[in-house]
């Protein structure tokens, strides 16, 4: 959610709002009762502050929470006994060469908690690392203001002002850069000591020192203002590079991950035009259609059609179209019979010539009888010649008889 990954400006917001509100009525009324609170309320906002970015932006730590706590335990132990030897009057009258000593000093005893855990523990994970070289540095940086409060001259005025904003600042300050310190550290071992990895750690100790120096010498609250900010926004680069959710996380995954997160083609989004209102009652809406994939065809053996063919079949408009059967293919009909040749009516049959009788010389064959079925002769044509006529002497029938 949104107002989780938000959570830790409201804390941070809060925190700074009470401190600047309970120092200045401190200020005002000269309470020393007042001192322990406004210190506490300061130590805490910082470590408080991170914590709830931690859990907001799920940064991937997989350490218990007694171990972080029990670091912090312990570098609050160190830190109150380094604030008792050095004391307050003297930290505030070091040289340039004496506060780049006592940075490298302070840098050098919050990392044994780290480096202890490191040992102590399976894990090798740079965010481990960070998150106990943070939990380190914040306690070691309110014990240690706790501890140049007692050994203050005095509760109010001037010098409580100054412990007031080491106890606002310093454990911001010491928390990124024990963070920052302790993630080199874990880095190269999980890298086995490479020389790479040991040029990093030489590299971060190098910068966390020369911050610490800086910010040790500032004589002034904007100039240790400005400083802490630049401490946090390093500290915020260093959790990104190591203990961000998406750290570590295969290409693929992220690939697929943005390509189901993608919004879906206008192609497939069903026009506004086309939705039924909310008015139009169940039963009479329209169920949208959704495409079906294609059918792969088994291996089965085609069916061989039958004789009675089978009618196609309408698809329904109403039904999914992917769902319509595909019609059977038209069967060829048989070939058609040849009709038998058509009979002739006896009307229409020839009559077949009688058998020729031996006539004797001299005889003369009997007439024909005249056909009763014959054709009437038909009209002679005004247009056509007349067929001549046989000539005496010719035969008929071609018997060889001449014509009477």
């Amino acid at each position: 959610m949104q107002w989780r990954r938000d959570l830790w400006i409201a804390v941070l917001a809060v925190g700074v709002g009470a401190f600047v509100a309970g120092e200045r009525i401190l200020a005002a009324s000269d309470e020393p009762g007042l001192v322990t609170t406004v210190l506490v309320i300061g130590a805490a906002t910082a470590p408080a502050a991170f914590y709830a970015a931690a859990l907001g932006h799920q940064l991937r730590f997989t350490l218990p929470t007694w171990v972080v706590a029990a670091s912090a335990a312990t570098a609050a132990l160190l830190g109150a006994g380094t604030a008792g030897l050095l004391g307050y009057p003297t930290l505030e009258h070091l040289g340039p060469a004496s506060t780049v000593a006592v940075a490298l000093v302070k840098t050098s005893v919050t990392l044994l908690v780290p480096l202890a855990v490191l040992f102590a523990l399976p894990t090798r994970r740079a965010a481990d690392g960070l998150l106990i070289g943070a939990a380190a540095g914040a306690g070691f940086a309110t014990a240690e203001a706790v501890g140049y409060l007692v050994t203050s001259p005095d509760l109010v005025g001037p010098a409580a002002h100054a412990v007031l904003v080491r106890g606002l600042l310093g454990p911001a300050s010491h928390l990124a850069w024990a963070g920052i310190a302790a993630a080199a550290l874990w880095l190269a071992a999980q890298q086995h000591w490479s020389g790479r990895a040991l040029r990093r750690l030489v590299l971060a100790m190098i910068g966390v020192v020369a911050l610490q120096a800086l910010w040790e010498g500032a004589d002034s609250v904007p100039a240790r203002t400005l400083l802490t900010v630049v401490n946090v926004l390093l500290l915020g680069w260093v959790v990104v590079r190591t203990a961000s959710p998406r750290r570590g996380v295969p290409t693929r995954v992220l690939v697929r991950e943005a390509a189901d997160a993608a919004p879906a083609p206008a192609a497939a989004r069903v026009p506004t035009s086309a939705r039924v209102p909310n008015s139009t009652p169940a039963s009479a809406r329209v169920p949208t259609p959704v495409p079906t994939p294609a059918r792969v065809p088994t291996s089965a053996p085609a069916r061989v059609p039958t004789s009675t063919p089978t009618p196609a079949r309408v698809p329904n408009s109403t039904s999914n179209p992917a769902s319509a059967r595909v019609p059977a293919p038209a069967q060829v009909p048989p070939p058609a019979q040849v009709p038998p040749p058509a009979q002739v009516p006896p009307s229409a049959q020839v009559p077949a010539p009688a058998p020729a009788q031996a006539q004797a010389p001299g005889q003369v064959p009997p007439p024909a009888p005249a056909p009763t079925d014959a054709a009437p002769a038909p009209k002679p044509n005004p247009g056509s010649s007349p067929e001549p006529e046989p000539e005496p002497g010719a035969t008929v029938g071609g018997s060889g008889t001449p014509k009477a």
